[in-house]
């Protein structure tokens, strides 16, 4: 680590204190309340969903281990521990992208670990906090891993090169073991080192070219260690995988499952990619003239770049344009993954583009007689980074949106539910050893359609999605301090089939609470 001379050169703190800073204020409210959707109801002690989702690195996060206690990683919620620790392992991510990209420039700095940390996906994540500092360890592992491989590569295979690219594709392996999309991250980082290096007029084709299959076979072998570490847990440890979002499929399916998810996965990419990563109504369409400035800007760049390093009448052209490409789909790999839907956790790979742009930049105004001019560097800076602002504002803005939804959907479910365990403490016959149903969806007296926009925020659950939700008995439990005893199936299928459950009438009318069959039913349909 010390070759990355994070502790000597001034660049790296400032992004490391720049990155901290912006995402205390942009997360400070989510750090200091708990904000329960349905999965931190339900797992607010452990990690959720591990071995069966393919995560196994993430089970073995939270395996004790003699003398040590591993809660912070893996045991509660614990939004400001938790929360504290994902910002700063976003600041070494940031450090990273900074070192990959040989980011100089101190407002550069800053605007990188900007995007970083306010970027939604951040925001989605907080809102699976028992999760979070365990999954930014899955980034940082596969940021790592694309910066060791480019470190490695000295312009020729050695047996330095193989035994480096072997440890980048392990290092991947890792962080695909913790959560699989940030592998996705990895692929845009390197098809993008790739861009810049094409753009050196000091470096060789032959060089790039070779660069090209060394990241390739780190990335290949790094899928295949993983395949195998799968094949491996499925042997031994645990029987099947789970089929949630096309997970059991993508790692068990045949030859054809595999061309249909490339088939499809890439028109979504490309699809994807000439648009605004998150659609929230509020603010669309000056972002999408945003990313459609940011866009232009950098093709002209690379035009720019292209030109005076004479790279467009070279060898480097032909692979500068297939790499050009190639780049909406690498940065969009996720759609690759065959998951049946792309959350707003997965797309943190769509913010390697505006990192991207932040180099052409620098590359402009430093090597570039274009830029020789104050005025005129002035202004070739000006539009880019006031894009990049704005956006990172708006990031800004919209992480707070979802954690005020968060709020409102807490309170408005917390007095709800409150009602409800009342009404079953009340109910003559109920003790604590009665199982309860919670009977169909519950149509609430008061919701909040203002916070409509943000249903494409993952894990920012509007109102009814959290009284509706699976955990909703538990939240009863946790929250209302109940301790209700769910009924099972059998018992569930036995009270619905009587006539005594079809005459009652819906909650909160009188009778709509009582016991069937020795389950204590609340009917809401």
């Amino acid at each position: 680590m010390s070759s990355f001379n994070f502790k000597l050169e001034k660049r790296y703190k400032t992004t490391f204190i720049a990155t901290c800073v912006i995402g205390l204020l942009t997360h400070v409210f989510m750090l200091t309340n708990l904000l329960p959707g349905n999965d931190e109801t339900m797992f607010y002690f452990n990690l959720g969903g591990t071995r069966s989702f393919g995560r196994w690195g993430l089970y073995a996060l939270q395996m004790d281990l003699p003398f040590l206690d591993t809660s912070i990683i893996a045991r509660y919620g614990m939004p400001w521990v938790k929360g504290s620790i994902s910002i700063i392992l976003l600041a070494i991510v940031a450090c990273l992208i900074v070192y990959l990209f040989e980011i100089q420039k101190n407002i550069l700095c800053i605007l990188t670990g900007a995007i970083i940390v306010t970027y939604p996906s951040v925001a989605a994540t907080f809102s699976y906090m028992f999760t979070s500092s365990s999954y930014f360890i899955g980034l940082l592992l596969g940021c790592l891993a694309v910066c060791i491989a480019k470190r490695i590569w000295n312009g020729k295979i050695t047996l330095k090169c193989v035994w480096g690219g072997g440890l980048a594709s392990c290092i991947l392996m890792l962080s695909l073991s913790i959560y699989q999309a940030y592998f996705c991250v990895a692929i845009g980082l390197f098809v993008s080192d790739l861009i810049l290096q094409c753009l050196r007029k000091n470096v060789k084709f032959a060089s790039v070219f070779k660069c090209c299959f060394f990241y390739l076979a780190v990335i290949i072998l790094g899928l295949v260690f993983y395949y195998i570490s799968i094949q491996i847990m499925l042997a031994y440890f645990w029987p099947t995988l789970s089929s949630y979002q096309g997970i059991g499929d993508l790692a068990t399916g045949g030859i054809g499952n595999m061309i249909k998810v490339v088939f499809f996965g890439t028109e979504r990419a490309y699809k994807s990619f000439f648009d605004v990563p998150f659609l929230i109504s509020e603010t669309l369409k000056i972002r999408r003239i945003f990313y459609l400035v940011i866009g232009v800007t950098a093709l002209i760049q690379v035009a720019v770049l292209a030109w005076e390093g004479g790279i467009y009448k070279s060898i480097k052209a032909g692979l500068l344009i297939v790499l050009l490409s190639i780049y909406p789909l690498a940065v969009n790999s996720v759609y690759l993954m065959g998951s049946t839907g792309v959350s707003s956790l997965m797309m943190y790979c769509t913010a390697v583009p505006l990192l991207l742009e932040l180099v052409f930049l620098q590359r402009v105004v430093e090597e570039t007689v274009l830029a020789q001019k104050i005025h005129i560097k002035k202004l070739i800076y000006s539009f880019p980074i006031i894009c990049v602002i704005f956006l990172s504002y708006q990031h800004y803005l919209i992480s707070n949106e979802c954690y005020n939804r968060q709020y409102f959907t807490y309170e408005q479910t917390y007095g709800y539910m409150n009602r409800v365990a009342y009404a079953i403490q009340s109910c003559e016959g109920y003790n604590s050893d009665t199982p309860v149903m919670l009977s169909g969806k519950i149509e609430k007296e008061v919701t909040m359609p203002e916070f409509d926009k943000l249903n494409y925020i993952t894990g920012i659950f509007g109102e009814s999605d959290l009284i509706n939700g699976y955990s909703r008995e538990e939240f009863i439990r946790r929250y209302c301090g109940l301790p209700i005893k769910k009924a099972d199936e059998e018992l569930r299928d036995q009270v619905v089939a009587s006539s005594e459950f079809v005459e009652m009438p819906i909650y909160p009318d009188k009778n709509s609470v009582k016991i069937i069959n020795g389950c204590l039913v609340v009917k809401f349909e």
